[in-house]
């Protein structure tokens, strides 16, 4: 079935702006977060709609408007991380009264990782550069100079 708004050029939006296309599929991605049903929904081709969705997801603009929408969410809800960590730490409290060792367990687990209190991949800070010189002269009172406390002997 052919969408019938595909066969139309979509009109270019003014810097910053986002097209009427990407309006709906910012609206849309925020609905399941799933970038290539939203595109689909959004009027744009299913054949390449997981090649397009995470490409627009990716576009500055978007990512910035999906960002303020989420943020918009939350503040409506009034979800904030204070919200989410005394519940966090309540249903602790029941868990514990409960017995129910697992559970409390992931509470745990939950408020140890917001506090980053646990390395899930080992961080590298970048490229180390490593020199190797070789031929350098030893010292004359060099205790390796002889070879016997050399470890590579």
């Amino acid at each position: 079935m052919t969408n019938h708004r595909e066969l139309l050029p979509e009109k270019k939006a003014p810097p910053g702006k986002l097209t009427r296309k990407q309006q709906v599929f910012v609206r849309e991605y925020l609905v399941d977060l799933n970038a290539s049903q939203a595109c689909i929904r959004a009027g744009y081709s299913q054949r390449n709609a997981g090649k397009i969705g995470p490409r627009l997801v990716g576009q500055s603009r978007i990512a910035e408007a999906i960002q303020n929408q989420l943020k918009k969410r939350l503040e409506a809800a009034e979800i904030t991380a204070d919200f989410v960590l005394m519940g966090i730490k309540e249903t602790i409290r029941v868990c514990v009264s409960a017995g129910q060792h697992s559970n409390v367990l992931k509470g745990y687990e939950l408020l140890g990782r917001h506090l980053r209190l646990f390395a899930d991949k080992a961080e590298n800070p970048g490229i180390i550069q490593v020199q190797v010189i070789t031929g350098i002269p030893r010292l004359p009172n060099d205790p390796l100079k002889d070879g016997t406390n050399d470890p590579e002997n």
